[in-house]
């Protein structure tokens, strides 16, 4: 049902709890239709991490760039085709790379690009004035420095969580993407809307306490088998982000039913 002219959509809350909830449990319950759809994708990802890893590429920027692009490439699609089955009946088969499957990967790699640039000019603005707004200012040599009331990485790390305030706004482009909807920031924008903090946790706080917890299991002088293992389970934390943002885009996207009319009386 459409609003009538000059009134606003009431705004919908994102279901945070029935989101979080079904990231983890949707792949595990649908594992065997994960594995066997996503399959490849998953384990291309896990390879190349293990590549990247063991390569001897210190102090090559140009090969750590290469290696991060080739990265991104493979996130990318196994992110779109974990998107594509949580949203479509039929998502298709990630292998088939024809025009229009290609298409979408083009743009979504793009996107994540685009996305990880607005993110870090954010977090290095408020960075910024947040050392200024504090006291920072330049210091002559010899002069006596002024210490600041938080340490600059206690700092970042605030400015950092901000950030993803700033993304979530558009983290829902992706799914949208995925799934052949046209690229329309105007729309996600409006899905997101009141929901800013929410999908913060999701793409923010989320990744970031799936991370540690899987690091949690590394140890000094670990071996190459752990290291190995630890790569795999990062890689299924990225799984979980994934059906997380595609059932936050469900949630804030499904049209919702207009209500029945009221019964009326036959007649007489």
């Amino acid at each position: 049902m459409s609003s009538k002219p000059g009134t606003e959509q009431p705004v919908r809350k994102l279901p945070l709890g029935r989101v979080l909830q079904g990231a983890f449990q949707l792949p595990w319950r649908y594992r065997r239709d994960v594995l066997r759809t996503a399959g490849i994708p998953i384990l291309a990802s896990i390879a190349w991490k293990l590549f990247w890893g063991y390569a001897s590429i210190e102090g090559n920027s140009a090969a750590g760039w290469a290696f991060m692009l080739v990265y991104i490439v493979l996130s990318s699609w196994l992110a779109l085709t974990i998107h594509r089955m949580v949203l479509l009946e039929e998502p298709g088969s990630p292998l088939r790379l024809d025009a229009s499957a290609t298409g979408r990967l083009g743009r979504f790699v793009l996107t994540v690009i685009a996305i990880w640039v607005v993110y870090h000019g954010a977090r290095l603005l408020l960075l910024s004035g947040a050392v200024a707004s504090l006291g920072a200012q330049y210091v002559p040599a010899g002069g006596t420095r002024r210490e600041l009331p938080l340490s600059v990485d206690n700092i970042d790390h605030i400015v950092s969580a901000l950030a993803f305030l700033v993304i979530a706004r558009f983290i829902l482009l992706f799914p949208q993407i995925a799934v052949g909807r046209p690229f329309d920031i105007g729309e996600v924008w409006k899905y997101s809307r009141g929901n800013t903090w929410r999908l913060a946790v999701v793409v923010g706080l989320l990744p970031w306490l799936l991370e540690r917890a899987a690091w949690l299991l590394y140890r000094d002088n670990a071996g190459d088998i752990e290291w190995s293992l630890i790569q795999v389970l990062t890689t299924f934390t990225l799984l979980i982000e994934v059906v997380a943002v595609s059932l936050s885009h469900r949630e804030l996207s499904t049209e919702i039913a207009p209500p029945a009319p009221p019964p009326t009386d036959p007649p007489a």
